[in-house]
C-alpha cells in the first residue's frame, strides 16, 4: 500500500502537484499517462524518495520495495538487456525467491 496525502511539490514558483492525494492498494496495477512535462517521472522520483515534498506526506506499507528505472538510459552504461537492467531494481527480492 502506498498513500500520498495532500502532497505539494514545486519547482521554483511552479507547483507541479498541489494538495494531491492518491491511495494505491496492495497488488493494484497502475499506469501514469500524460503529455511530456506534466510530472509523471517527477511523481515517480518523489515516491522513490529522490525529490523532497514541499508539503504533505507519503506513507508506505512496511516492507514495500520500490524500483525506479531512469528513462534516460544515455546516462547508464551497461552491456545487459533493458530487461536485465530493469530487474536489477528488484535484485534483493529475486534472491529471496
Amino acid at each position: 500500500m502506498l498513500v500520498l496525502n495532500n502532497i505539494t511539490f514545486e519547482f521554483g514558483a511552479r507547483a507541479l502537484f498541489s494538495e494531491t492525494s492518491w491511495h494505491i492498494k496492495p497488488n493494484e496495477k497502475i499506469g501514469l499517462i500524460g503529455a511530456n512535462g506534466t510530472g509523471k517521472s517527477t511523481l515517480l522520483r518523489i515516491i522513490a524518495g529522490e525529490y523532497k515534498l514541499t508539503s504533505g506526506a507519503i506513507t508506505e506499507r512496511k516492507n514495500l520495495s520500490i524500483g525506479f528505472l531512469n528513462q534516460d538510459l544515455l546516462s547508464y552504461q551497461s552491456d545487459n538487456s533493458i530487461l536485465h537492467v530493469a530487474m536489477e531494481a528488484f535484485e534483493k527480492e529475486n534472491k529471496i525467491q
